[in-house]
């Protein structure tokens, strides 16, 4: 959709573009899609709606677009929150399933086939539309204004709720990468004490801290927090009080392999008040989903002291019934 470039390093790049309700047009940053698609950034302000996108698969040279390789026009669906994460979750997993089902359909016959071709026509409804060719010259004369004859109006950036992070120098990287094994060598230290141990450890970082050097002291601060935080969860896992949460998860094989990677969801989350109640609704989760496992789906129940699950980094998007 516009020459090639003869010389100079080519690559690969991504655009993302997204029509709101009004017709606006919007670019979203490849940052905020990545922390959309881990669950770590949301858009609040389309909140509940299902708009059309696009995803613009771009040749690149020296980091400038030379071509479109591929305009995709996918629909985003929001939840209550903003979030897209699990609706792409499962999109993906739909769309290995009605992928598999048209393979299947060439072995088995017409019958099969019918089945396959109808979800596949669900999930594309659901997940893709047909750009015409006045949008595909939009974004083409977006990418590229020279090609317009006239002035172009970029569109605006969309604002996640993630704050932007200052990209990481070189040296920065270095040092980040020269923490990783002494921070695990801490962790795993304290992980081994037992409770008497934990706090015998905690009490003499709290005698010695005013005795160190400053950014040492932050340092040992940091140290003890950590096993203070251990000492709590021990403490909530023997104890049968207090909140307590339900939760079902779902493990999807890529193969009938159990030795294949599995996709792992929470399909349920249930807040419960002490241990007992827990493991109760924990066999109430496993009735109510049963009838999802099969030679690819396995269901697991777990439960956690509410200390321990709420710290988890997805257990904040989940809203427990």
């Amino acid at each position: 959709m516009c020459g090639k470039a003869l010389n100079g390093e080519m690559g690969i790049g991504l655009r993302y573009f997204l029509f709101e309700e009004d017709g606006k047009l919007r670019h979203v940053a490849q940052r905020i899609v990545e922390g959309l698609a881990h669950g770590e950034d949301r858009l609040p302000q389309y909140a509940g709606q299902s708009l059309r996108a696009f995803d613009v698969l771009l040749e690149t040279e020296n980091g400038k677009p030379v071509e479109i390789i591929k305009l995709t026009g996918d629909i985003w669906h929001f939840d209550e929150k903003g979030r897209t994460r699990q609706d792409w979750v499962d999109s993906a997993i739909r769309a290995s399933e009605t992928h598999e089902a048209l393979r299947q359909a060439s072995i088995t016959g017409p019958v099969v086939d019918i089945t396959g071709r109808i979800e596949r026509r669900r999930w594309e409804e659901h997940n893709r539309w047909e750009p015409t060719s006045a949008d595909i010259n939009r974004i083409i004369h977006i990418i590229w204004p020279e090609t317009a004859g006239r002035p172009v109006n970029r569109p605006k950036s969309v604002s996640g709720t993630r704050k932007r992070r200052p990209p990481m120098t070189h040296e920065a990287k270095h040092v980040e990468r020269e923490c990783h094994s002494p921070v695990s060598r801490i962790v795993m230290g304290i992980d081994r004490l037992r409770d008497p141990s934990l706090k015998a450890f905690i009490a003499k970082l709290e005698d010695s801290e005013d005795n160190k050097m400053p950014g040492h002291r932050e340092v040992w601060r940091g140290i003890r927090h950590a096993a203070e935080k251990l000492l709590a969860n021990s403490k909530a896992w023997k104890s049968s009080k207090g909140k307590w949460f339900a939760v079902a998860e779902r493990y999807i094989r890529e193969e009938e392999d159990n030795s294949s990677a599995a996709q792992v969801e929470i399909v349920d989350c249930v807040e419960c008040s002490g241990k007992k109640a827990a493991v109760a609704e924990c066999r109430e989760l496993i009735r109510k989903h049963a009838d999802q496992f099969d030679n690819r789906v396995t269901i697991d129940v777990q439960m956690y002291p509410g200390i321990v699950w709420l710290a988890l980094p997805y257990a904040k998007d989940l809203e427990p019934e």
